[in-house]
């Protein structure tokens, strides 16, 4: 009984910490979001707007590229 207790703690305090990365990222999202003043206007706005949620995206997280997908 003492070994499951054990596990469980164990399982919790992962989830825990999980949690808390996850809590720390969408802060960071909706700080990228919040930093941008207007909508694009053009493509080249677009483009630019783009490259800078992706420049602040892959520094939050440990990956070598992200994907962007707009739901209209």
């Amino acid at each position: 009984m003492n070994e499951e207790k054990k596990t469980a703690e164990e399982k919790m305090n992962d989830s825990f910490k999980y949690i808390g990365e996850i809590n720390v990222q969408i802060q960071e999202i909706k700080s990228i979001f919040n930093k941008i003043n207007k909508y694009p206007e053009t493509k080249s706005d677009f483009k630019k707007t783009l490259r800078f949620f992706s420049e602040r995206t892959l520094g939050m997280i440990n990956v070598d590229w992200v994907l962007f997908r707009i739901i209209d």
